[in-house]
């Protein structure tokens, strides 16, 4: 399901409590810095605006960059705090009535107005991908501008000087004296406007473009293109927007929305681009170049048939060029993965782990699953037909995509915390006061990235704000884009991945693994109506930007498909209270009916086996046995129908343990106990068959693909026939685990010894 408007899941590299934040002495100096600038501002509430000088303006702007970046070469964390929240403007401009700078109060937020401004001095970039400016208006009163997410915009409109901003439902907030700023949160909230329109005033036109009023669409088209060759894309955008809009009705307006939609095309605002596309024009070098930006526009919008389909016809009017035949078998390659679900996953991995390429070029397959309403919980995710174990069910690249770089290599520094430093994309902060929350890492460019492709595209800011409970502006300006709600929904929804799901196997000697040792953050719009539950059914592995989602058992049609949100822990109920529900589950509902005397002596007994698995005396190891029979005798209920989360990881470090000792016979005995713990039902080594069979499968965890080989080498002398069982086990496990199985033989093939000896080394050609 969709997560609710509830505090977001602490996790040590994206989300934590406030008051956990503010364990830290210097956090808590900033945030009593803070309080007091709000405290200080407050006072000057309801207050007018008084004229500033150009020169402290520009001194205080200085100032704030020369610390900006002294503490971005200290390597300290960049600590920001979100404003009070306020949705986007929805109402049309024309709406809107024009607010003057020393008309503004301090502190008041003009919903229904605008402020048209003139920038006057060179942006500079501050916290958060903000952009700082100086701006006046007609009156020549000056204020600082800051846009945040400003710095995301890429190529689409970038500020600058002499540039003129109108900025919907302004608010002046006092800085020091007489020094006063506008705040801009919604990205949607500023407009870009043509350097004719009437809204500007004479005196800030160019002098050969005062007087419109008898250009004909050439001359509208021309002054375009001449911004165009400048490369200001987003200025011939509102050049072409504003001739098409005083154009007659009747006139032929096909060519000039063609011109246009190459400069959406070059922004990335691909859905707008294919708005003008199909334009029949008599320049044969002019619709080819329209074709060849149509057909890249709809691979873009994953429209990969239409998309072949155009290259067809490029290809069969104009002669082509190589990469044109190139770009068609990407598009039919990825129709045959959205259709079919035809992945190469053995290159895939290649690219994220070898080239660390994580935005992967490839396509969203949506299996034999459907999204209906969940009887536990809002919608969820069901079968079409039944699938067996480790079938691929879905297999989605993500909507939105961050991962951080690695800031071991990074060297720390004693300094305080400043909240205008800034280091890695792991180290920014920002402190949210009204949800009680401290968000940081890449999820913070998570955030920013999702609003600014939500801006640009209308399909993604529908499946965004899908996933949100709460209400959303459907009337009015539908690009409005509400950053708190963007932040909030991404906070929720968003999953906290490893680089590639290979590395838990590659890196990890042991059978246990951080769960919440990741690197990278993405919003997986499908995925996100998978419904929690600790025995889930189904198991999410990733491939850089690619999530991957595969049967976790035998399915039968019509049956919800479930994963874990957080890990369960092994003697309490897991904690979802994050996400608003209760998890009900088996195992949670049998740790809430179990007595606390029980619970007590079970942690007790864990405790006690945990420590003693460090001993390397054998003899010690009967005394192991005992108390893990001890240990299992607390549970009532047999663990084919509630795991036992205590138990599990117990019984294969002893199968470990007495592997060391060269006692293959307790291998498997306690590898398969192991293997029951989860809730596995495994048949055939007692009494003796030809081979071992999983009549039910159990929770999926990672560790388990190693405990198959430890299995499958003790049974090389206990019982070889059943080796091969076990084998192809540890293969289907490890295509639930990482997605695919094309890298089992070279993750693995050192370690169970079946390829590769011991001394031998696997060099990738």
């Amino acid at each position: 399901m969709p997560r609710r408007n509830q505090t977001p899941q602490e996790n040590r590299m994206s989300t934590m409590k406030l008051d956990k934040w503010l364990e830290d002495p210097d956090h808590l100096s900033l945030m009593a810095d803070h309080d007091r600038a709000v405290n200080k501002a407050n006072l000057h509430k309801g207050d007018l605006f008084k004229h500033c000088s150009m020169n402290k303006l520009v001194a205080w702007s200085d100032a704030r960059r020369e610390e900006y970046v002294r503490q971005m070469k200290l390597k300290a964390l960049e600590v920001s705090f979100a404003s009070d929240r306020y949705p986007p403007c929805v109402t049309p401009l024309d709406d809107l009535e024009k607010v003057l700078i020393k008309e503004m109060q301090c502190g008041v937020r003009y919903h229904d107005k605008y402020v048209l401004v003139k920038v006057v001095h060179e942006p500079i970039e501050v916290e958060l991908s903000a952009s700082l400016m100086i701006v006046q208006d007609e009156d020549e009163n000056l204020v600082s501008l800051q846009i945040l997410q400003e710095g995301l915009r890429g190529n689409c409109a970038k500020i600058e000087k002499d540039m003129v901003i109108l900025v919907k439902q302004p608010c002046l907030n006092y800085i020091v004296s007489k020094v006063y700023e506008i705040k801009v949160d919604h990205v949607s909230d500023v407009v870009f406007v043509a350097p004719s329109n009437e809204k500007i005033p004479l005196s800030w036109r160019q002098k050969s473009i005062r007087d419109t009023s008898e250009w004909d669409a050439d001359k509208w088209e021309l002054k375009a293109w001449e911004e165009v060759q400048q490369g200001k894309h987003g200025a011939a955008i509102a050049w072409f927007t504003e001739a098409l809009d005083q154009l007659p009705p009747t006139s032929d307006t096909a060519e000039l929305k063609a011109a246009r939609s190459l400069e959406y095309f070059i922004t990335g605002q691909y859905e707008a681009a294919l708005s003008g596309l199909d334009c029949t024009v008599d320049d044969s070098d002019l619709k080819e170049i329209y074709m060849r930006c149509k057909a890249e526009s709809l691979y873009q919008c994953h429209l990969y048939q239409e998309c072949i389909d155009t290259y067809n016809g490029l290809l069969e009017e104009f002669e082509g060029h190589k990469i044109d035949h190139d770009k068609r078998n990407e598009a039919t390659a990825r129709l045959a993965e959205q259709k079919q679900g035809a992945f190469d996953f053995g290159l895939m991995q290649k690219l994220s782990m070898h080239e660390m390429s994580l935005i992967l070029n490839h396509a969203t397959y949506e299996g034999p699953v459907v999204i209906k309403e969940s009887p536990v919980h809002g919608r969820g995710m069901f079968t079409t037909k039944a699938v067996k174990a480790g079938e691929l069910l879905l297999c989605e690249k993500a909507l939105s995509y961050k991962f951080k770089i690695d800031s071991k290599t990074s060297t720390k520094s004693n300094m305080p915390v400043h909240k205008y430093s800034r280091m890695y994309v792991v180290d920014n902060v920002l402190v949210n006061t009204q949800t009680d929350s401290v968000h940081q890492g890449p999820l913070l460019d998570l955030i920013g990235d999702t609003i600014v492709r939500a801006t640009k595209s209308q399909a993604m800011r529908s499946k965004l704000f899908d996933l949100n409970s709460g209400d959303f502006p459907k009337e009015g300006n539908n690009n409005a884009v509400d950053s708190f709600l963007v932040a909030q929904i991404v906070a929720l929804n968003c999953f906290n991945t490893p680089m590639s799901s290979v590395s838990n196997h590659a890196d990890a000697p042991h059978h246990t693994r951080n769960l919440t040792d990741m690197s990278c953050h993405g919003i997986w719009y499908l995925a996100s109506f998978i419904n929690h539950s600790c025995i889930g059914n189904v198991y999410r592995a990733f491939i850089g930007d690619m999530m991957i989602i595969r049967a976790a058992r035998d399915i039968d049609a019509d049956t919800e498909l479930s994963f874990w949100y957080t890990a369960p822990g092994s003697n309490s109920p897991v904690n979802t209270s994050h996400w608003g529900f209760i998890c009900s589950c088996e195992l949670c509902n049998d740790v809430r009916g179990t007595a606390a005397s029980v619970l007590m002596n079970r942690e007790r007994l864990r405790s006690m086996i945990s420590y003693s698995l460090g001993t390397r005396t054998f003899l010690e190891l009967d005394d192991m046995e005992a108390q893990l029979v001890e240990l299992t005798e607390t549970y009532v209920r047999p663990a084919s129908e509630v795991p036992r989360f205590a138990v599990w990881d117990l019984q294969f470090s002893l199968a470990r343990t007495f592997d060391r000792f060269g006692a293959k016979d307790k291998v498997v005995e306690h590898a398969l106990k192991g293997f029951e713990a989860l809730g596995f039902v495994i048949e055939g080594f007692a009494p003796r068959g030809q081979e071992l069979v999983v009549r039910q499968w159990g929770v999926v965890i990672y560790g388990l693909v190693e405990a198959w080989i430890m299995l499958y080498m003790a049974l090389i002398t206990e019982a070889p026939e059943l080796a091969p069982s076990a084998d192809r086990y540890a293969r289907l496990t490890y295509l639930m685990c990482v997605g695919e199985n094309s890298t089992y033989d070279v993750i693995c093939g050192l370690r169970s010894g079946r390829r590769y000896g011991p001394a031998q080394i696997y060099v990738e050609e």
